[in-house]
């Protein structure tokens, strides 16, 4: 099919690709719609077209690097083999996804920082974090036993993206050597706050 007559969600696709590319090795400020599509290898008018800001833009990189993290993690998870079992396999199918995903990482802490200096575009920090945090509770609603009904998934999902970004922040300050990667120590730390979780939801009861 000719160039110019590909649909407009696949146009899309090729052009978050490019900005996520040059977000995460140019930065933000570089990341003007001219380099986008540059980069693209596509007429700047075509990203117009699909389009309507660059804030449209980058909302959709967030969204793509969101849907592909829990995609990727989200097919290693087993259902119902228990929280303690669950977080341990959830923090390393994150850190497994992480590296190898490392310019998608690094266009979303450029776009996070983008997004908190905004006033526009606080929103998009927001909400996707909110979507990061929900899917990551999702996740941990699968892997639960009946008998772990009263644990405080919300608080739970809260350590875990926490603790899966410091991780991420570690990895790329090593320059992605393992020196920069504690996973074990950090899935220990995380089973032991969900004993406390646990006894903390029967005190309560």
């Amino acid at each position: 099919m000719p160039q110019d007559h590909q649909p407009v969600s696949f146009r899309r696709r090729q052009f978050v690709e490019a900005a996520i590319t040059v977000i995460s090795r140019e930065g933000v400020a570089r990341a003007t719609t001219r380099r986008i599509a540059e980069v693209a290898e596509l007429p700047t008018a075509s990203l117009h077209y699909c389009f309507a800001t660059k804030e449209d833009l980058f909302h959709a990189v967030y969204e793509a690097i969101t849907a592909a993290r829990f995609a990727g993690v989200g097919e290693r998870i087993q259902q119902e083999v228990g929280l303690h079992q669950g977080v341990a396999d959830i923090l390393r199918s994150f850190m497994k996804w992480f590296q190898s995903s490392r310019d998608m990482q690094l266009a979303s802490y450029e776009l996070t920082m983008w997004s908190l200096r905004s006033s526009d575009s606080q929103h998009l920090a927001r909400r996707v974090y909110r979507r990061y945090l929900d899917n990551c509770a999702q996740l941990l609603r699968e892997v639960r036993t009946e008998e772990e009904l009263d644990v405080d998934i919300e608080n739970l999902s809260g350590l875990l993206v926490g603790v899966t970004n410091g991780l991420v922040l570690q990895w790329l300050s090593f320059d992605n050597s393992e020196e920069g990667i504690s996973t074990d120590k950090c899935v220990k730390m995380v089973q032991n706050a969900l004993s406390t979780l646990k006894y903390e939801a029967g005190m309560a009861g």
